[in-house]
């Protein structure tokens, strides 16, 4: 939301750019790996999301992205707590991982279980 509070600077790093998956193929998409692919397909395939989209967020090592799909239901910057579920965690994170695109759009945290 960029909101700074007094006495602080802003983040220098641009937030990361989320994408609708309904854009894969368009002109100015970036380009996905084969396992990024296939993941967001089988979740179009096997899921009622209808507002599916995908960012690269800071990973847990220092300079690595994660890849994750997200059903922004309420568009791409929503801001209430807890956030976005991510549908593409692994096994241990899947029911719990959330992505707030509005309020922290650097990276995942962890929040109530929906499974």
């Amino acid at each position: 939301m960029e909101n700074v509070p007094p006495g602080s600077r802003p983040n220098p790093e641009p937030p990361p750019q989320s994408y609708a998956a309904a854009d894969i193929g368009k002109p100015g998409f970036p380009r996905l790996t084969r396992e990024e692919l296939a993941r967001v397909r089988a979740l179009q395939r096997f899921s009622r999301a209808q507002h599916l989209r995908i960012a690269w967020v800071r990973g847990e090592r220092p300079g690595f992205k994660e890849f994750i799909v997200f059903d922004a239901t309420d568009g791409p910057c929503e801001v209430w707590a807890p956030g976005y579920l991510v549908m593409s965690g692994t096994a241990d994170t899947y029911c719990n991982e959330y992505y707030e695109p509005g309020e922290n759009p650097y990276s995942t945290h962890a929040g109530p279980a929906r499974c």
